[in-house]
């Protein structure tokens, strides 16, 4: 059973993607990484010991999609669509302003789908770029689903990105202690950046 009902977009090398972003407001991402043999997890940066032992964060930031239904290459074959979350580091976020700023013209990120194509599973790697109208404002079954299912999908993003632990709870962890817990109620209040603005804190 999944703590969340809110998946992360992940791509596989097999297949191409079609997705809308449906919105230009994107969430910061400032978490850390614990490996242990018991277990591995995200959490979110509190400032300060994590940091001195763990080292900064990687700036990152999050967007709501929409993911259609695809064939292997790509193509639309069905009016089912996902609402979820995606991930950009520092260098896609930057060609996707590129993108939003290049058409303006035409509405810019929210009115366009993307192709993308996945050339590194494992870590993720992979090239985005505009294919094209955002097919889902074209039809209503579409609107009238993932409306009101991004609305209920909201307050889970933070908790699906990563836990939130405290102080004594990162000690333990690096220290071999217990494992952590995952509380499955969604802290809402995250930092918000509204596209396109650059990285910081």
């Amino acid at each position: 059973m999944k703590a969340y009902p809110l998946e992360k977009f992940r791509a596989s090398e097999n297949q191409e993607y079609r997705i809308a972003f449906l919105s230009r407001n994107a969430a910061e991402v400032h978490t850390h990484y614990i490996e242990k043999a018991e277990g591995s997890m995200y959490f979110w940066c509190f400032e300060g010991t994590c940091c001195e032992v763990l080292g900064p964060t990687r700036p990152k930031v999050a967007f709501w999609i929409a993911m259609y239904d695809t064939s292997p290459d790509g193509q639309i074959i069905s009016a089912n669509v996902t609402v979820r979350y995606m991930v950009l580091g520092k260098k896609d976020y930057d060609d996707l302003v590129s993108i939003d700023r290049k058409t303006q013209n035409t509405g810019g990120l929210e009115n366009l789908d993307f192709c993308i194509r996945c050339s590194d599973e494992k870590y993720q790697k992979y090239t985005i770029f505009p294919i094209g109208e955002a097919t889902w404002k074209k039809y209503p079954e579409m609107v009238n689903f993932i409306m009101p299912e991004w609305e209920k999908l909201k307050p889970y993003l933070q908790g699906a990105i990563a836990r939130t632990i405290t102080l004594a709870q990162f000690l333990e962890a690096v220290g071999g202690g217990a494992a952590i817990t995952h509380n499955p109620s969604a802290p809402q209040n995250m930092p918000q950046r509204t596209y396109p603005q650059g990285f910081g804190r």
